[in-house]
């Protein structure tokens, strides 16, 4: 049944379908760059906290919570 399933799926491939924008965007950013034009900051990634700090954050919550 699962088999039956894929090979109704099945399509061929084409590559032509897709494109590449990673590859696009690095390399306006590389000839920005090179030709001295200030680029954009990245954006701010989430920074991920350990357990202990976790762990800080419920006790606070909490005792914010009781008051």
């Amino acid at each position: 049944m699962a088999g039956s399933l894929v090979r109704s799926m099945e399509q061929k491939f084409d590559l032509k379908k897709y494109k590449d924008s990673y590859k696009r965007e690095l390399t306006k950013l590389i000839k920005a760059k090179g030709s001295g034009k200030k680029l954009p900051a990245p954006a701010k990634s989430r920074s991920t906290s350990s357990s202990d700090d976790l762990v800080e954050q419920l006790k606070k919550s909490i005792a914010g919570r009781k008051k």
